[in-house]
Order: C-alpha cells, then sequence, then structure tokens
C-alpha cells in the first residue's frame, strides 16, 4: 500500500512520539502531532503541530477534518491510546482495538479467565479483599505475588512472604489500581527468568513474530521486580511453538481479537508456560528495533499502516512471519536500572552509545534529574534501554559486559547509582 502524501494525526508530542513520526516519516507521511504543549520532542519534530489536549474530542474532531486528516496514532502509552480509540470511533477513522476487547486484554483477571478456558496454564489465585483479617488468614502458600488487576509499568508489585507482608502490599497494589481490585498469585520462582511473545493478528488470523528470554533485576531479595536482560531468539521458541502456539491461537479468536499486536508474558518452570500478563499495543521497548534484524518485520510501520486504512499485514510480511523463527542474528535488550538520587556525574555513555554493536538506545534520564523513592521497582528506574544486534551470543555477551564495566552514574553525594548489574551466569540456571 502507498502511504505517500497521507496524512497522520499522531496524539501526544512527548519524546514517546519520536519514533512514529521517523516510521511514519520513512513511508512518506505528513505527520501533525496534537499536544497542550509545543516543548515536546516529537511536537517540534513534527511536519505541522496543533495546541489541543489530547482528551479534547470534539476540538481534536475538528482538526481530523479541517487538515484532511487520515489517521491517527500514538506512542505506547495507554492514556493516549485510550483517546486515540475514542477520538477514531468518533471522527470513523480505523482503530485496532475497541474498549470491551482493550478491557479484557488489560485486566489481569479476565485475561486468566481466557488463559484457562483454551488449555493455556496460570499460577494458583488467592482470593483477599477489604474485609480480609490478615491476623488469621490461612491457606496461602508463600511466597505469593500481588499486583493490581490494570496495573502497568511494573507498578504496585510485590512479593511476599508472610501475612504482614501481603496486608502491606494489598493496599499498595490497590492504590494504584483504577478499579481498586487486586490479583494474588502463586510465586513461581524460576530465579528471575521469564518469556515474553508477541503475535500478529490480521483480519483474525495470529501470527507470531518475536519470542523472548526476560530476566528481572532482582530475583533475590524480589523488591526490584523491573526487567534488566532480554535477547531474542528465546531458548524456549521450538517448545512454545510445539506444544502451546495452537492454543495462544485460540485464545486470541476466543477474545474477538481481528487485528493489532498483542505480547503476553509467562514464566517459564518445569516444561509448562504459566502465563500472567497480556498487553495489546506495541511496546515501550520498540521491539521493532530487535524484530528488524531478525526477520525483517517492523510492527510500527505495520500499525502505522492499520490507521491509514492499509492491513496489518501484506503478504510479503505473511510471507516472513510464515517462515518465522529464521533467524540471521542475537538480538538484546540490556536495561540500567538506578538507586534514588539525583544525576551529576554519567561516565561511559556516549563510548556506548558508539558501539558498533549498539543498533539503538532510549535515554530516559539526564544530568540534573532525579531517581525518585517512588519508582524504585518500576520501570521508571531505567536510565535507559540499549538494543543491540550481534552475530552470536558470545559477541552479544562480550559487548554486555563492556556496558557495564565502563557505565557509571554518580549521585550528588559521589556515591555509585548504577549498582546492579547483570550476570550471565543466570542464563545457564535450569528451572524449564
Amino acid at each position: 500500500m502507498d502511504l505517500k502524501g497521507k496524512r497522520l494525526l499522531v496524539l501526544g508530542g512527548s519524546s514517546a512520539s519520536v519514533d512514529i513520526i521517523k516510521n511514519a516519516r520513512q513511508m512518506g507521511v505528513y505527520i501533525v502531532v496534537a499536544d497542550m504543549s509545543d516543548k515536546g520532542e516529537g511536537y517540534k519534530m513534527a511536519d505541522e503541530g496543533v495546541l489541543v489536549s489530547t482528551t479534547d474530542y470534539d476540538a481534536l474532531a475538528k482538526v481530523v477534518k479541517e487538515k484532511n486528516i487520515d489517521g491517527i496514532f500514538c506512542g505506547p502509552s495507554e492514556f493516549n491510546i485510550f483517546n486515540t480509540m475514542k477520538l477514531c470511533e468518533k471522527v470513523g477513522l480505523p482503530f485496532y482495538a475497541n474498549e470491551k476487547l482493550w478491557n479484557q486484554c488489560a485486566d489481569k483477571l479476565q485475561f486468566r479467565e481466557f488463559c484457562t478456558r483454551n488449555g493455556l496454564d496460570v499460577a494458583a489465585e488467592y482470593h483477599i479483599d477489604d474485609n480480609t483479617d490478615f491476623s488469621v488468614l490461612t491457606g496461602i502458600e508463600y511466597p505469593v505475588i500481588i499486583k493490581p488487576v490494570d496495573g502497568c509499568s511494573s507498578k504496585g508489585i510485590s512479593v511476599c512472604n508472610n501475612n504482614k507482608e501481603l496486608e502491606k502490599a494489598y493496599k499498595k497494589a490497590k492504590e494504584v489500581s483504577v478499579s481498586r481490585k487486586v490479583i494474588v498469585e502463586q510465586y513461581i520462582d524460576t530465579r528471575g527468568r521469564g518469556f515474553s511473545f508477541r503475535y500478529f493478528i490480521s483480519e483474525g488470523k495470529a501470527y507470531p513474530y518475536l519470542f523472548l528470554d526476560t530476566f528481572i533485576a532482582d530475583p533475590v531479595r524480589r523488591k526490584c521486580l523491573v526487567s534488566a536482560f532480554a535477547y531474542a531468539p528465546s531458548d524456549f521458541t521450538k517448545n512454545f511453538i510445539d506444544t502451546v502456539d495452537a492454543n495462544m491461537k485460540k485464545m486470541l479468536t476466543d477474545m474477538g481479537i481481528e487485528n493489532g499486536t498483542a505480547f503476553i508474558q509467562a514464566l517459564p518452570y518445569k516444561g509448562k508456560f504459566y502465563c500472567h500478563d497480556m498487553g495489546y499495543r506495541l511496546s515501550g521497548g520498540m521491539m521493532y528495533k530487535m524484530t528488524e534484524p531478525l526477520n525483517g518485520i517492523n510492527d510500527m510501520k505495520m500499525m502505522i499502516r492499520y490507521a491509514l486504512g492499509g492491513k496489518i499485514c501484506e503478504q510479503e510480511d505473511i510471507d516472513k512471519l510464515n517462515n518465522f523463527p529464521n533467524n540471521s542474528c542475537i538480538c538484546s535488550q540490556i536495561m540500567l536500572p538506578l538507586d534514588k538520587g539525583t544525576i551529576t556525574k554519567i561516565n561511559g555513555w556516549e563510548k556506548i552509545c558508539n558501539l558498533p554493536q549498539v543498533t539503538d538506545v532510549l535515554q530516559y534520564y539526564n544530568l540534573g534529574d532525579t531517581i525518585k523513592e517512588e519508582v524504585i521497582g518500576t520501570l521508571g528506574q531505567h536510565f535507559a534501554r540499549v538494543t543491540l544486534a550481534c552475530k552470536d551470543r558470545e559477541e552479544m555477551e562480550n559487548t554486555v559486559r563492556e556496558i557495564q564495566r565502563i557505565f557509571s552514574v554518580k549521585d550528588e553525594n559521589d556515591n555509585e547509582m548504577y549498582n546492579m548489574r547483570f550476570d550471565f551466569d543466570r542464563m545457564n540456571e535450569k528451572t524449564f
């Protein structure tokens, strides 16, 4: 589909829209950005900007008409995804999801129900609420993990080892839940190793296009459950395709998903994949920066094309997806979580950005910024996300070790803020 000259309205002008603008521009698309502020990097990059709130649907509808907009899109922000959904519904432009689909994917309890009725494994669940007396609570096999049913960015998640910890974590999880609901599940100890996979759904048919092995930063104390390292292709790819793929496609059909991209997170443990979370959107990690070198797939461009009236998957995409996995390299992402404090020195960063294996960096903090206590244990703790493309695993490991060796961030008291380095011995631990 030729998109040259098509006009795309992007909701939100922050740095989160920069990659959208870059990809859309490569496709020949004219970009209009809407935001309340003209200070954002994305707003400044656009062909045209309009100072309108992304929640003012009436004003945005006028922009769509006056600017001859062909499609509407946004970054991974769930706030603006919802705004885009509502605006597309108002003006009659295509959007891959509706509110019902979005809610059943985002709600962890609904997701569990879809998994179980389609033959997918989930961890044991425990029920607690405001009437629970934690002083006499029995029947729970610790440790457990508690999280808001509608949470994101690792907010409100805790691992608990006793009733006292669970009572405290319940209040924390409930506070960040929009619906004021939580879910408590058996904590499956994979030593911090996870498994994440992505599907395209195009005209009702699902295609897998990325399998990742993932690792959290703190598998021992379990106080920092944010991601630390991920790589593809996953060690579990063949096993998953042989044993789970058919039921996963069945579940996506059961959910009623016709188009879009979905990612599911699971725990690989004792021969099973325990599914625990789902996202029905592009991710903040910009996964196309891994899939392009791996198999030539750019999920952002495919979603932009859909927003502009095309299909998620055209025949050339289907050919690539049908040949999946067809990996010619190893891709990985190393995250750089920081301790709390104000950043006063950054060492080694320029050298890291210029390493030949580094294909992309997403930097979230700069000199003078403060890592606050409330972001510890969430994705807001990351200084940056670094994407690598390497010829083999040895080169990948050597490159990550070099990044971790030279990178340093100091606070106002000259204390080191980068203290959670990934240990490659964890890749050899067997839990599956």
